[in-house]
């Protein structure tokens, strides 16, 4: 569902990415800007010597914007600006094309992944078929591993049935900025082989959602071995929050970028959002 601000109303709205336009009477023209943390694919029509939405359209870092063309009379394409580029004023921060001008139809996709300002163009009509794309700071960094913060420990588990096949796992969620939480879990054998080296984890339950999280069918250890398992947060597009801190008090990590773990999508680990860690 959709839940627009009170204060939007007037007589006519556009869309361009992630702002809203509304014109009224009274209040003139008023711009709202969405503030999802989620990353959003933004569409974009190519027609017949028109792009629509024309103008600029704004973006977040870890949007994809996605142009859709139809078989149409005359041929076009969508090519980010160079320097030397007719209708092109200033170089794209990024590169994306859809490939040689055509009459036929095609759906170019680019996902954005640096702050700045995008030109494009169509080839074949580029003093008249024009778009910028203009990207800003993104989603939050997530936060790290709540730790005490507020009346409950990292994690109170409890079990559901006798053995623990089944738990319910309660935890702090009172860090802010974290789209979701997952949950990483393994034996020995996934643990770091010397102090400060790397985890690898063995399974996950991946975006868990709100406490308390009821885990059934809780993984076994191998016999005589033991089960360990971690939570962290994450923004909802690809970057986890810290592991928090070892017992020498350096950062967990694992085995990807940054020390991310490289699965539930994680492929970047940030430390900036200090609350928790």
């Amino acid at each position: 569902s959709v839940e627009l601000d009170s204060g939007v109303q007037g007589n006519s709205l556009w869309v361009l990415g992630r702002e809203l336009h509304v014109a009224s009477g009274a209040a003139g023209l008023q711009s709202f800007q969405d503030s999802s943390l989620r990353a959003a694919t933004i569409f974009i029509a190519v027609g017949d010597s028109f792009f629509n939405p024309t103008g600029t359209v704004a973006a977040n870092i870890g949007d994809t914007v996605r142009w859709d063309k139809p078989n149409t009379v005359f041929a076009h394409n969508v090519f980010s600006c160079v320097v030397g580029q007719a209708g092109c004023g200033a170089q794209s921060t990024e590169t994306f094309t859809s490939g040689a001008i055509t009459p036929v139809s095609f759906t170019l996709a680019h996902t954005f992944t640096l702050p700045g300002t995008n030109p494009y163009v169509c080839q074949n009509h580029a003093l008249t078929m024009q778009g910028r794309i203009v990207v800003t700071g993104g989603p939050a960094p997530p936060p790290g591993v709540a730790d005490t913060i507020g009346a409950l420990p990292q994690m109170l588990v409890s079990k559901l049935i006798p053995g623990g096949a089944n738990l319910s796992l309660q935890f702090d969620t009172s860090c802010a900025n974290a789209v979701n939480r997952d949950l990483f879990f393994g034996d020995s054998t996934n643990l770091p082989a010397v102090p400060g080296a790397a985890f690898s984890p063995g399974g996950s339950q991946c975006a868990i959602g709100v406490s308390p999280f009821v885990w059934n069918a809780t993984p076994s250890a191998p016999v005589g071995d033991f089960l360990w398992w971690l939570l962290v947060a994450d923004d909802g597009v690809s970057v986890e929050g810290s592991w928090g801190l070892d017992p020498s008090g350096a950062e967990r990590r694992g085995p990807g970028t940054n020390g991310a773990s490289n699965v539930c999508g994680n492929t970047d680990k940030s430390l900036t959002n200090i609350c928790g860690q």
